[in-house]
């Protein structure tokens, strides 16, 4: 019971950080919810098989088993954070970062023929002639 009321807090939390940044919390709320069972699936049959490794191939430990499962939860969390804490914002006009692409070019040395001033002669407007 107190396992689901952490998994609850910690949906809330990690779709709390993932809006944040501009992007829907559900599915990473999902994200959060695979990595968990996943993680603690994995770290019990790591636990048990360590116990059973550790007992000379007597019954597993359920004391080892629950505390891998446990340590597979706790890293299937921090890595849905860690993908969270990773994404880039999303930006309203659809770019994922600051740069402009003209900042490249500004910093460049000038060619002479690229000056701001240009001797040919320039076009004159109609409302020039008269």
């Amino acid at each position: 019971m107190l396992e689901i009321i952490i998994l609850i807090t910690l949906c809330k939390n990690i779709a709390a950080k993932a809006r944040d940044k501009g992007r829907s919390g559900g599915g990473f709320g999902f994200l959060l919810v695979v990595l968990w069972l996943g993680g603690e699936i994995f770290g019990a049959i790591v636990g048990a098989a360590l116990s059973v490794a550790r007992n000379g191939g007597g019954e597993p430990d359920m004391l080892l088993t629950y505390g891998g499962a446990l340590a597979g939860a706790i890293v299937g969390a921090l890595v849905a954070f860690g993908i969270v804490s990773a994404i880039a914002p999303v930006r309203p006009s659809g770019r994922y970062d600051d740069h402009d692409d003209r900042d490249d070019y500004d910093d460049r040395p000038r060619r002479r023929d690229q000056d701001d001033y240009d001797d040919r002669p320039r076009r004159r407007d109609r409302d020039d002639r008269w």
